[in-house]
C-alpha cells in the first residue's frame, strides 16, 4: 500500500510512462493511484492512455467514471466524443458534444466535432449550422472551412462549396486545392 503523501509522485510517475508511449505501465500505475485518490485526473489518465491502446471499451468507462465524479467537467464530454466519433459511433458522439456546448457554449472544437458527426449522420443542414458557429469561434479554422465545402457538395450546394473553397485560400492553399478538385469530380 501506498501513503497517500507519496500519491502526487505515484501518478507522476504514471504520466511519465505515458509521456514515453508506455501505457500498460502508466495504466498500472494510474490503478494504484485510483484506489486511494479517485480523482478526474487520474480518471481522465486512465481514459487517455486506455484510448492510445485502442481499448476503446475501457476508455468510454474512464470517461464515464470521470464524468459521474465531476458531472459539469465538459473536457470529460469532449473527450469521450471523440472517442465516439473514432469508432464511428456518431450519434453517441453527437449526444456528447451537445453535452459540452451545453457546459461550455463557446467551445469552438465541440462545434466542429459536432459539425462532423451531423455530417457522417447525413444531417447536412444541421452540419453547416455548427460549422459555422466553429468557424465563428475560429476553431480548426481551416478543416472547417473545408468540411463545410464538403458538405454543401454533399448537399449539391456547388455555389457553397465555391465560397468555402474562395475563403479557405486564405488560410491553407493546399486544403483549398483538395476542396476545388472536389467541386470539380
Amino acid at each position: 500500500h501506498y501513503k497517500p503523501q507519496y500519491i502526487d509522485a505515484l501518478y507522476n510517475l504514471g504520466s511519465a510512462y505515458a509521456n514515453i508511449g508506455q501505457y500498460e505501465k502508466a495504466i498500472k500505475t494510474y490503478k494504484k493511484v485510483i484506489v486511494i485518490d479517485p480523482t478526474d485526473d487520474v480518471y481522465r489518465s486512465l481514459g487517455m492512455a486506455y484510448t492510445r491502446l485502442d481499448e476503446t471499451k475501457q476508455a468510454i468507462e474512464f470517461c464515464n467514471q470521470e464524468i459521474n465524479s465531476d458531472p459539469e467537467n465538459f473536457n470529460a464530454y469532449f473527450r469521450l466524443g471523440l472517442i465516439y466519433k473514432e469508432i464511428d459511433s456518431h450519434d453517441k458522439a453527437t449526444l456528447q458534444f451537445l453535452e459540452v456546448i451545453k457546459r461550455n457554449p463557446e467551445h469552438g472544437d465541440a462545434f466542429f466535432y459536432l459539425a462532423n458527426s451531423y455530417r457522417h449522420g447525413k444531417h447536412y443542414q444541421k452540419a453547416v449550422e455548427a460549422y459555422l458557429l466553429a468557424i465563428s469561434f475560429s476553431a480548426n479554422l481551416p478543416m472547417s472551412h473545408y468540411e463545410l465545402g464538403i458538405t454543401y457538395l454533399d448537399m449539391n450546394d456547388t455555389n457553397g462549396a465555391m465560397k468555402q473553397y474562395k475563403m479557405l485560400r486564405n488560410f491553407d492553399n493546399k486544403l483549398a486545392i483538395k476542396l476545388f478538385n472536389q467541386i470539380n469530380l
